[in-house]
């Protein structure tokens, strides 16, 4: 304790059984109120000697995840402790951890946010302290650099013993850093772009066999990617590519993930528009939507899921869903719809043995029914489920097709028993419902053994999304959520579904509607430009998962 400023010692372990006694020992006790220790799956007994030092918080990783990652455990963990002020000393007692409290001082008293030690402040003690030569220039040369870039002037910029205040952590998205050497310098650069005041002090340099020390081409690629994150700060600070981890951490307690329930999230695209009076407004067609038009776009830290705060629009959804009118443009487009769909049955069939007819078929969100039609024509029993009331008028009257159900998912419950269908198909809707998971367990229910459950996703990691950033297409008002491939593999294996195919979606698309969606307008075009064309951003995929 420092001027009533509770102040933790984290130790990022990886093989430091031999000298972790050494370090535990010259922390000064008097000032320091907890120690935690995180091992990164240490070959050695690092883990069982911190315990025999009577270390209260001691953490193991399962297996190697890099120093980055370890300090990010230790930091979560040091802020669970209620620390006002984290001080990262490495195990290895290359840095003297009885120089804590100076550390701490600066911060204490309100003098600086972070303060490093710097081995560079006094130069030539860094060559009398062991420093090999080739390391001693880079670290000059480096620091010259990043000095230039972030326009601040630090002697060096890649000493592990660091001090920070809380509000540092509580400000900046650390947790979207590199998993490894470069969080460093990473989060140095978010400190700049933040405001925060960062201090020195100078401390002796010390190497010697036990002490850990990167390799030459490690250290290589190291220098490299410092230029690789100097140049994310230029692209940044200059508006030319925003990048989330160099925004400030904006508070979202208030703000909880419909998938995992937490509330660490952070604000990854600013609202672009209000949502409360889109799904207000009683008659919206999902291609009325210009590209990019969305509300705030949350990133949740604990499983990777974008999502739109429910609380913006959870009065509104059925309303808006229920009012929505037959999409003109949409249904102007019914030949290259059609094309499409016949290529997705032929794919469908070559999972279910339909050579007899009467496999059954469920399509959720079927919109006019299309898809069914096509399904119809290739000899399976269909069903659907809507929520539109014109939408389903159309497929009833216009298409004649039957079996739909005009209700959302969750009241179609009540309508199929379980083990029901061969096959599911979710074209463009898991983006659109309120719980994705929901969506998972209703196929899983409604699904005999060894059912298909078909479905198309906007992925928010596809090269396409990363390069437009926010004016990728497929950010939409109606749009709820938007999925890496990882955090939807997550969601379909925790409901009990196996991958059966993966693969990027083509759709036909006519001239005449590629008009009316560069015009925003129903254009009532001539019959050539009923052409289509493959259009294939690899921004969308089309996923064919299986019932265990």
């Amino acid at each position: 304790m420092l001027n009533n400023k509770k102040i933790v010692v984290i130790l990022p372990a990886y093989n430091a059984a031999k000298t972790l006694r050494l370090t535990i020992n010259a922390i000064p006790k008097g000032v320091v109120d907890d120690i935690v220790l995180v091992d990164d799956a240490s070959r050695d007994d690092t883990v069982k000697v911190a315990k025999e030092l009577g270390l209260k918080y001691v953490f193991a990783h399962d297996k190697n995840r890099g120093y980055g990652a370890n300090q990010k455990t230790c930091y979560r963990e040091a802020l669970k402790l209620g620390a006002d002020i984290i001080i990262m000393v490495h195990p290895d007692f290359q840095y003297d951890p009885a120089l804590v409290t100076e550390l701490a001082k600066p911060i204490a008293y309100g003098a600086a946010d972070a303060v490093f030690g710097s081995r560079m402040l006094i130069s030539q003690n860094a060559l009398k302290g062991g420093m090999p030569y080739w390391k001693f220039a880079a670290n000059i040369g480096l620091t010259m650099l990043e000095n230039f870039v972030l326009g601040i002037n630090l002697s060096e910029y890649h000493s592990g013993f660091r001090a920070y205040s809380r509000k540092v952590f509580e400000n900046l998205l650390f947790e979207l850093n590199s998993d490894d050497f470069v969080f460093d310098t990473e989060i140095i650069v978010q400190s700049k772009v933040a405001g925060f005041k960062i201090a020195e002090v100078p401390i002796p340099t010390r190497y010697f066999p036990e002490a850990s020390m990167i390799g030459f081409w490690r250290s290589v690629i190291y220098g490299l990617n410092i230029l690789l994150v100097m140049g994310k700060y230029l692209l940044h600070k200059s508006r030319i590519r925003k990048f989330a981890q160099l925004h400030p951490k904006i508070k979202t307690s208030a703000v909880h993930c419909f998938n995992c329930g937490g509330n660490n999230a952070y604000l990854a695209f600013p609202a672009t528009i209000d949502l409360k009076p889109v799904f207000r407004q009683g008659r919206y067609a999902i291609t009325d939507a210009d590209g990019a038009d969305h509300g705030n776009i949350y990133k949740c830290l604990s499983c990777g899921v974008y999502f739109v705060d429910r609380n913006e629009i959870a009065e509104e959804f059925s309303r808006y869903y229920k009012a929505q009118p037959l999409d003109l443009v949409y249904l102007n487009d019914e030949f290259g719809r059609r094309k499409a769909f016949k290529k997705t049955v032929h794919r469908i069939k070559s999972f279910v043995d339909n050579a007899s007819g009467g496999a059954r078929v469920l399509d959720v969100g079927c919109g006019p029914g299309f898809f069914l039609s096509e399904a119809k024509k290739a000899g399976f029993e269909i069903f659907g489920i809507e929520p539109s009331p014109e939408s389903c008028e159309f497929a009833r009257v216009s298409l004649k097709l039957e079996n739909i159900s005009c209700v959302f998912m969750e009241d179609a419950n009540k309508i199929f028993p379980e083990s029901s269908f061969e096959v599911i198909v979710a074209f463009d809707v898991i983006e659109h419902v309120l719980n994705p998971r929901n969506l998972f367990e209703f196929a899983y229910a409604k699904l005999k053994p060894g059912g298909i459950l078909a479905i198309t996703v906007p992925m928010i990691d596809s090269l396409t999304a990363r390069i437009l950033g926010k004016n990728w297409h497929a950010f939409l008002p109606s749009h709820l959520n938007y999925f890496t491939a990882d955090s939807l593999e997550k969601l379909w294996q925790l409901v009990g579904f196996e991958l059966a195919r993966r693969r990027h979606l083509t759709r036909y698309l006519s001239l005449s509607y590629l008009m009316s969606r560069l015009f925003k307008k129903n254009l009532k075009l001539h019959k050539f430009l009923n052409v289509t064309l493959p259009i294939n951003l690899f921004d969308e995929e089309e996923f064919y998962l299986r019932k265990k």
